[in-house]
């Protein structure tokens, strides 16, 4: 049976950070990416949520692939924090805000 593991997305503006944890808070493994930022005026940031998507994904396939190598890995709680929110539509095949 597979070891029971928490794996914790932090979707930030500029980065994308992937955690895995044991149950007792140890790092087992991660994985980051960066989405392209674009900053039209001082102060200002922003992101394609698509992009963000793609720099998730990336950031989840290094962290799992850490994973593999050292134990079977069945991800049974999922974490996700971020300041923006996106919702993946078949209909219009993008994500929306």
């Amino acid at each position: 049976m597979a070891d029971e593991l928490i794996m914790g997305i932090d979707a930030g503006t500029s980065r994308i950070r992937v955690l895995v944890f044991e149950m007792d808070g140890t790092v087992v493994a991660q994985g980051s990416s960066e989405p392209k930022v674009d900053r039209p005026n001082p102060g200002w940031a922003s992101t394609e949520s698509e992009d963000l998507w793609s720099c998730c994904l990336e950031a989840m396939k290094v962290a799992v692939s850490e994973v593999a190598i050292r134990r079977e890995y069945d991800p049974s709680r999922w974490q996700v924090s971020g300041k923006q929110l996106c919702l993946w539509t078949e209909k219009a095949n993008r994500s929306t805000r």
